[in-house]
This record gives C-alpha cells, sequence and structure tokens, in this order.
C-alpha cells in the first residue's frame, strides 16, 4: 500500500526552471506531499490495475480513481488500494481508516 500525504501547492522557489515556464504560460499549478515529493513524479509509481483514493484531513474519501493523472490532491491525501469494498464511492459516507475504505459512522 502507497500512501503520499498532506498534498500543497510547490513554492514558485522549487520548480525547476521547465517547470516555472510551464507555470506561466499555461497555469500549470504543481504539488508536492510531506516529504516534498513532486504529484506529477509520484502518479508514475502507482500501479496502473489499482485503486487511487484521495481523502481529506478527516479521512473522508473525497475521490477515487484507477488513473491517478485524473486526481489532483490539493490539502488532501493519496492511497492506492488493491480493492475497494463492494459501493464504495466519494459521496461523503466513506472514510480511509488508516488501512481500507470503510463506510463512516
Amino acid at each position: 500500500m502507497k500512501m503520499y500525504k498532506n498534498f500543497n501547492k510547490t513554492d514558485i522557489e522549487a520548480l525547476s526552471e521547465k517547470q516555472r515556464e510551464l507555470k506561466y504560460n499555461i497555469n500549470a499549478s504543481y504539488l508536492q506531499d510531506e516529504n516534498g515529493d513532486d504529484w506529477y513524479d509520484l502518479q508514475k509509481t502507482f500501479q496502473p490495475d489499482t485503486f487511487k483514493v484521495m481523502f481529506d484531513e478527516k479521512n473522508t474519501v473525497v475521490s477515487i480513481a484507477r488513473d491517478a493523472s485524473t486526481l489532483f490532491p490539493l490539502n488532501c491525501n493519496i492511497v492506492e488500494l488493491d480493492s475497494l469494498p463492494e459501493g464504495a464511492e466519494n459521496n461523503g459516507e466513506w472514510i480511509f481508516d488508516g488501512h481500507q475504505v470503510v463506510r463512516g459512522t
């Protein structure tokens, strides 16, 4: 299980020259996790057949996707899971308990 936490916008000073150019030319946004790892680089570490679950600071599931590139985890966390319980969705009723997605109480 891969988990990356606390994504925030990357400070402009931390961007490479190419990233700065993209930011100014097409308004690209960059995120990094609490360890300073770039979101676009981290996407390459996920397996294609797993679920990527985005959850907020209260552990509420915000989004579920197989394709990590469809997620933008600003102020959120991402965990990669092999499976999900039947019916799991991002309707505010599901949480990540630190190990798996479960229905909230």
